[in-house]
């Protein structure tokens, strides 16, 4: 036993090293030590934007953001990173921020609403973009766990008994697995390699990956070169397993119960709420349309106009690209559409009561 013991103390050095490594480099911004976030939304706030931006987490971001906005925007967007390239030229005269996150869920809409409620931020009007994977209860989205605390909280003020099973199960507990693992530390070692280091700057277009002052995203000149036929093989590729899309066979009813929560939440605080349904690209979506899998896509976008219907509220956009008029060759991939794809929907709508 003490031969033992004593070979296991032998390691006890590599276990140390490589957990310092990782925690300290952390490429995936596993374990939530905030500084990247932190630094990012004070250039935001400054009015500048921040350049080579590579990875970070967007939930603490907003927080970061939001728990030292002084003058909150009119016009806030939350959604997904299909909804990110909405910006401020899209809203001239008003006040306008993008929260969207990537893999934005159920759970972030209602954290994100908590959040800005306990900095007392109530904007004029909340695009809320909504994927169909946001009611898809196999749709494997975690992120949101980094505002746990925050859904909890929204939980509670909705009236929603939050039992051990909802704590236990906001805790992220990614970190953990990933702080002495080897694999992880082959991804902090090549992260400490690369030149990644994000920056201020006043320029809209550096030919990096982008987040500009008012929340939103400008993607790298490379992402903007690609070619018609690297679209199709990205476009295919993904379809051999659609995003967020697993079995998705019915409609979740509690994320339905709580996303008209959110809404109406909203609705009672007087704040204006439009419903954003971001497209599809064509080859992507008809794909999905023609699957038996996937054709519940059509019956989410019924389900949102029908409840935006019953409140009097705004649906603007469809996943079917064909209904605002978006070509194959205005998508990055299958999921995110470009500007000029964006720029198609009539953005002044959000007004409208």
């Amino acid at each position: 036993m003490k031969r033992l013991l004593s070979k296991l103390l032998l390691f006890l050095p590599i276990l140390l090293a490589v957990g310092t490594v990782n925690y300290m480099v952390d490429p995936s911004q596993l374990f939530g030590s905030g500084r990247v976030e932190r630094e990012m939304a004070v250039i935001m706030l400054s009015g500048q934007n921040v350049a080579n931006i590579v990875n970070y987490d967007h939930r603490l971001l907003q927080k970061m953001y939001f728990e030292s906005l002084e003058n909150p925007a009119q016009v806030i967007v939350a959604g997904s990173s299909r909804s990110m390239l909405i910006n401020a030229t899209m809203f001239p005269g008003v006040q306008f921020y993008n929260a969207s996150m990537a893999g934005a869920s159920i759970e972030d809409y209602l954290a994100l609403q908590q959040l800005m409620l306990d900095e007392g931020i109530s904007p004029e009007v909340v695009v809320l973009d909504v994927s169909p994977w946001v009611f898809n209860p196999n749709g494997g989205q975690t992120r949101w766990k980094s505002m746990g605390g925050e859904f909890l909280r929204a939980l509670a003020r909705l009236g929603v008994s939050v039992g051990l099973h909802q704590r236990l199960n906001s805790i992220d507990y990614d970190g953990y697995a990933a702080l002495f693992s080897l694999p992880y530390l082959q991804d902090s070692l090549r992260w400490l390699a690369q030149d990644a280091e994000f920056y201020a700057t006043a320029q809209t277009r550096t030919g990096e990956l982008m987040k500009l002052s008012d929340g939103s995203r400008v993607y790298s000149a490379e992402e903007e070169a690609q070619t018609a036929e690297q679209l199709r093989q990205i476009v295919r590729q993904s379809l051999a397993q659609p995003y967020a899309m697993t079995d998705f066979t019915e409609m979740d009813k509690q994320s339905m119960e709580l996303f008209e929560r959110v809404v109406d939440a909203w609705l009672a605080s007087g704040t204006q709420v439009t419903l954003l349904l971001a497209p599809y690209q064509p080859e992507y979506y008809g794909a999905l349309a023609a699957d038996s899998h996937y054709q519940i896509i059509e019956r989410v976008e019924e389900y949102l106009h029908q409840i935006a219907a019953e409140r009097g509220i705004t649906v603007m956009g469809s996943y079917n690209p064909a209904v605002i008029g978006c070509q194959a060759e205005e998508f990055y991939d299958g999921l995110h559409p470009r500007p000029s794809c964006m720029e198609r929907i009539d953005f002044s709508r959000v007004f409208e009561r």
